[in-house]
């Protein structure tokens, strides 16, 4: 096998719940700038965006948000891991302290927002995902919109 083929890997589409093929196609359209996914408590709304995300790991950084950051470990962090193995990519990322590093070098940060002053410097992001967005108020939003992203970002994605 050459380098080339050695870091890709072919995923069953049937590893995926209608959510994420939804979530994909609207991540690969540069029309569309804000995404809000919404559903019962066991859709799998944040599985599906960790799988998209992490399969978008591909140049792009992710930063995602959650109201407490006190949780995140227990949470969105774990099912971003848990998606990984579903995938049997996990040997792809390198999980860190509120970090999730790709073998190409993008990564996936994650923070709290119980501050809303916390939202600084995503220069360096192209998504932005808010899980439990119910959870966030107006002036956390606002504060995201605001925010400088990275050069080239203005067609990417909130979700």
């Amino acid at each position: 096998m050459g380098a080339e083929t050695d870091n890709r890997r072919i995923i069953s589409y049937k590893r995926f719940n209608p959510n994420f093929h939804h979530l994909k196609l609207a991540l690969g359209n540069d029309d569309i700038r804000f995404i809000f996914m919404y559903g019962g408590s066991s859709s799998a709304k944040s599985f599906s965006a960790a799988q998209a995300f992490l399969l978008e790991c591909k140049g792009y950084n992710t930063m995602v948000f959650r109201k407490t950051g006190a949780t995140i470990v227990d949470s969105i962090y774990k099912t971003f891991q848990e998606a990984a193995k579903s995938l049997h990519i996990e040997s792809f990322f390198k999980p860190l302290e509120n970090l999730i590093r790709c073998f190409n070098g993008s990564y996936i940060r994650f923070k709290g927002l119980d501050d809303p002053e916390k939202i600084k410097g995503l220069e360096s992001y192209q998504y932005v995902f808010c899980e439990e967005i119910s959870e966030f108020d107006e002036s956390d939003l606002k504060q995201i919109r605001k925010r400088p992203w990275s050069q080239g970002t203005e067609d990417r994605s909130s979700i």
